[in-house]
């Protein structure tokens, strides 16, 4: 005779599964797998971290590896990132362009969307060049595009050509060179 799962008995389920990764994130016990990071050392679970990326689902398939060494980002940014994982607790707008890196370079596409979203809410005439530069790094479509149409409006650059978005280094130059004239 099958039961059939109530939607309060589906939601108790999910909850101990939330219940339970967030206990693991915060105990680290019988993790199977260390992130290094400067003198920071995290103890994750292959499982978990393979369950959100796609690159560390690739690795541990293709590898026994017990340990990784992220030397390119801080501790705080990686923390971010490894505690969305567990817990899916959004990250904070400080140190956005760094989650976002780290969550484009092991393929975890909800916390890409989670972070471009959070870096476009701190576009600025200032900034908008290097949130530009840092979207196409990372390949992300959205931030080239909204930042590209935030040049166009910050130089009256109508006739700003779309094909530019694919030549980085040439939009930089007449972006620059643009708004010195205009900011005159």
């Amino acid at each position: 005779k099958r039961q059939v799962q109530t939607e309060d008995q589906n939601e108790n389920l999910k909850n101990k599964f939330i219940e339970g990764f967030k206990d693991f994130w915060t105990t680290g016990e019988l993790s199977d797998f260390t992130i290094i990071v400067s003198d920071h050392k995290f103890k994750v679970h292959r499982t978990v971290l393979a369950m959100q990326s796609k690159f560390f689902r690739k690795t541990f398939a293709e590898s026994s590896i017990k340990e990784l060494e992220i030397n390119w980002l801080s501790a705080e940014a990686v923390e971010e990132v490894l505690k969305w994982i567990y817990t899916e607790e959004m990250p904070t707008a400080d140190n956005a362009e760094e989650v976002f890196a780290l969550s484009s370079r092991l393929q975890i596409p909800d916390l890409v969307k989670i972070t471009e979203d959070l870096i476009l809410e701190k576009l600025s005439d200032e900034n908008v060049m290097e949130i530009f530069e840092l979207g196409n790094r990372h390949g992300s479509e959205k931030i080239k595009k909204k930042t590209f149409d935030e040049m166009k409006i910050i130089i009256d650059g109508s006739e700003l050509n779309e094909t530019l978005m694919e030549k980085p280094e040439e939009l930089k130059k007449y972006f620059e060179a643009k708004k010195k004239i205009w900011m005159k």
